[in-house]
């Protein structure tokens, strides 16, 4: 099980639900300005946005659904691939073994 913290938001009309700018809660929830310079930007801690709209004469639930992910930007790529024993020394390496073995072991 996980716990995420987010933002529920219910909306009483169709209406309001189409207009919502979805965008605007996008950044208002997932990231910060408070990095250094003006333009960039930082995620916040994880978090989900859920918006929801109920119709219950017909029986029916719309719901949007954001969450952040991961994405590189469209101008860069990898180049090349190395191994870890090429990156890392020996001793660098077993401490990675060792540690993934054991956050392995204490998850199952």
């Amino acid at each position: 099980r996980i716990t995420v913290k987010g933002t529920l938001i219910g909306f009483n009309t169709l209406e309001s639900f189409q207009q919502a700018n979805k965008n605007d809660l996008i950044r208002e929830n997932f990231l910060s300005s408070s990095s250094s310079t003006p333009d960039s930007s930082t995620f916040t801690e994880p978090s989900l946005i859920l918006l929801t709209y109920a119709d219950l004469k017909n029986h029916k639930v719309l719901y949007w659904f954001a969450m952040p992910a991961l994405a590189t930007l469209p101008d860069k790529s990898v180049r090349a691939l190395a191994g870890s024993c090429e990156v890392f020394d020996e001793t660098q390496n077993e401490t990675l073994r060792n540690n993934f073995n054991r956050d392995i072991i204490f998850q199952q």
